[in-house]
């Protein structure tokens, strides 16, 4: 299992988004604790029978404080889902393209 705490942007990766080289998996949500938007969010996928946990909403490095709520309410702790990511780098994933100026 690897724990990735994603706190860079795709280019802080070395990633630039292409849609090529975008794959989907599904995940589970373990934690959603956004609440006020400085909570605790984290998901896990498998990806060639390799576990992963992240807490990337979107690509970029923040989900907006104003968001939290609906988050919180659209990714309940339980959930499936499905995430994606970045095929050569499979450790980069997320659940939602967002506004990133990245991606």
């Amino acid at each position: 299992l690897k724990v990735i705490d994603n706190m860079g942007s795709m280019a802080s990766f070395g990633t630039k988004y292409d849609p090529k080289n975008t794959g989907e998996a599904e995940a589970v949500v373990l934690v959603n604790e956004l609440g006020d938007g400085s909570g605790a969010f984290y998901f896990e996928y498998t990806v060639d029978g390799e576990k992963y946990v992240s807490n990337r909403v979107v690509p970029s490095t923040m989900v907006h404080k104003s968001l939290a709520p609906t988050l919180v309410e659209k990714y309940p702790a339980g959930s499936k889902v499905t995430c994606k990511y970045i095929k050569d780098q499979p450790d980069f994933a997320y659940l939602e393209q967002g506004h990133d100026s990245e991606a």
